[in-house]
């Protein structure tokens, strides 16, 4: 018994299922034919742009669009239907469909309506879109442009990496070396050059050390010379009267000797504090060089010039790799040489090397200057 009673309980809505069934159809098929013109308007729009007539074709998609939404329309807001069924059906029941079975007949419509969209866009875009030879000829041309842009940029890059740094050669102390076996290279290269010059091996005619007369003979070569002291001592460890003495009698002497300003000062063993400096600017001096490596910009305090010394264990490509750094960085690059061909000195190098330094520069563009034209180029 229980099972017929359970058969009995669901035939009303099986019933009511069937008559909500015929609403959906009934309505699908109202906006079918709504839409009609829809499915008829689209071939007409593409023969028409199949004949190159863009007006005829524009014209029935725009027709073709507007009868698809009158089916959207009737889908969604199905009235006529309504009416019709209105006098068959129980008005719960078309109340429910509509309600119910809206949503899922929506969706549908919706997705045919982006299916057209697509159907007219694709026709458009056959009209209006160029061949294919068209198309590499525009993706050939954007590439050679590009490729343009990417080799001028790299041009000005270049520019602005060669032009920007800059680099000086000078030689500490005074060896005769220095005049006899560094001298030729620079003048076989042609590049400036600064001497930072002792002034009391001069004096006193040192064995080892430039005489007077060469220092004079580099100065009216255009050479750079520039103070090293007196006696080369630590000028930390000595008193400020004795600091004074050696920065000011060196000045003078130099200047005398050479008829040219000394204005620059090299700290012996790269020694210095601010009460040093303090008394470096009192005697007249512009600026002063340290042995602490890196490069000078604009910013770099002139009493604190940086430079890297050359060793007998420095190695050529060490010495390029500063180079190609402040070619890079568009700094001022100081590169110290003491000892020119004495092998066994710590702070020896030979003259091939100092020449193998020079050309490399040289071949880099960057700008070979004196230290005094370096200090004017950055404004210091």
């Amino acid at each position: 018994m229980e099972p017929k009673e359970q058969n009995k309980a669901f035939k009303p809505k099986e019933k009511k299922y069937q008559k909500t069934k015929l609403f959906v159809l009934v309505a699908l098929l109202c906006g079918l034919l709504a839409g009609y013109g829809y499915f008829i308007k689209i071939p007409v729009a593409g023969q028409a742009l199949a004949q190159g007539d863009q007006r005829a074709a524009e014209q029935g998609i725009t027709r073709a669009q507007a009868a698809l939404a009158s089916t959207l329309a009737e889908i969604r807001h199905p009235s006529s239907t309504v009416s019709v069924l209105e006098n068959i059906l129980p008005e719960n029941t078309i109340q429910g469909s509509v309600s119910g079975e809206k949503k899922e007949d929506t969706s549908s419509a919706a997705e045919a309506v982006i299916l057209a969209q697509q159907s007219v866009s694709d026709l458009t875009s056959q009209k209006s879109a160029p061949s294919e030879k068209t198309n590499t000829q525009k993706t050939q041309s954007a590439d050679k442009t590009s490729s343009v842009s990417e080799s001028d940029s790299g041009e000005v890059e270049s520019k602005k990496n060669t032009s920007g740094g800059m680099l000086t050669i000078d030689f500490d102390d005074g060896w005769q070396t220095q005049y006899t076996k560094a001298l030729p290279v620079l003048e076989d290269t042609g590049i400036p050059a600064t001497f930072y010059i002792i002034a009391e091996p001069l004096q006193k005619g040192w064995s080892g050390y430039m005489t007077p007369k060469e220092v004079k003979n580099l100065s009216d070569s255009g050479y750079d010379i520039e103070s090293h002291t007196v006696t080369h001592p630590h000028l930390t460890k000595i008193s400020s009267d004795e600091v004074a003495s050696e920065l000011k009698n060196a000045k003078e002497y130099l200047e005398n000797l050479t008829g040219e300003e000394i204005s620059l000062l090299s700290y012996p063993y790269g020694e210095f504090n601010q009460s040093v400096i303090d008394t470096a600017k009192q005697a007249g001096y512009r600026g002063g060089r340290t042995t602490n490596g890196g490069e000078n910009t604009p910013s770099t305090d002139p009493f604190r010039l940086r430079a890297t010394s050359v060793e007998e264990t420095t190695s050529l490509a060490q010495v390029k790799s500063w180079i190609d750094k402040a070619n890079q960085n568009g700094g001022w690059l100081i590169v110290t040489f003491h000892h020119i061909g004495e092998s066994g000195n710590e702070y020896n190098a030979s003259p091939s090397f100092l020449r193998q330094v020079i050309e490399y520069a040289q071949s880099t563009n960057i700008k070979i200057v004196s230290e005094k034209d370096g200090m004017n180029e950055l404004g210091l």
